[in-house]
């Protein structure tokens, strides 16, 4: 996995979280939702951010859990125009024109469905992404973080309630 693959599990809108960022001898990208590690990339800076992320990993060993396969019928994800601005990113208030707080500007929403899988629940969004991972392993764990492999390396992913 490069530099630019690892993007895709950044947050933009989140200083902490925008870009690939590196500690001890791994890389993370995370978005608060989901996190994967890989081997170091020496091009990635590090962070204070990464002793977290590990403590995060400890916490949620994949040890004595049973993989379970990802579901084959996945639904794509819902994405259409935000209902609060229209789709122009911005709305008026007090006749002050602001960023919409639904959509954080983008004028778009993603609607996550949330899926079943083994004993907990997971956004649809993020199934889908794992599904992309090469030979890829899920362990769910109830309500903590699920881990899981791939060809390459190892992630986790928040479970969803609703």
């Amino acid at each position: 996995m490069n530099l630019s693959e690892l993007q895709k599990f950044c947050d933009p809108s989140r200083d902490t979280l925008a870009l690939p960022f590196s500690g001890e001898q791994f890389t993370y990208a995370t978005n608060g939702h989901i996190v994967i590690r890989i081997s170091r990339l020496t091009e990635v800076e590090p962070s204070e951010f990464a002793p977290k992320v590990t403590k995060l990993f400890a916490e949620n060993p994949r040890d004595g859990l049973t993989a379970v396969e990802l579901p084959a019928d996945i639904p794509a994800l819902e994405i259409g125009t935000c209902p609060d601005c229209g789709g122009a990113g911005k709305i008026v208030h007090l006749e002050t024109e602001m960023v919409c707080d639904e959509c954080d500007g983008s004028g778009h929403f993603e609607r996550p469905e949330r899926v079943a899988v083994g004993d907990s629940g997971f956004a649809n969004k993020y199934l889908l992404w794992l599904k992309e991972l090469p030979d890829v392993k899920f362990y769910p764990s109830g309500i903590k973080p699920a881990p899981f492999t791939f060809d390459g390396g190892d992630g986790l992913l928040m479970p969803r309630t609703q």
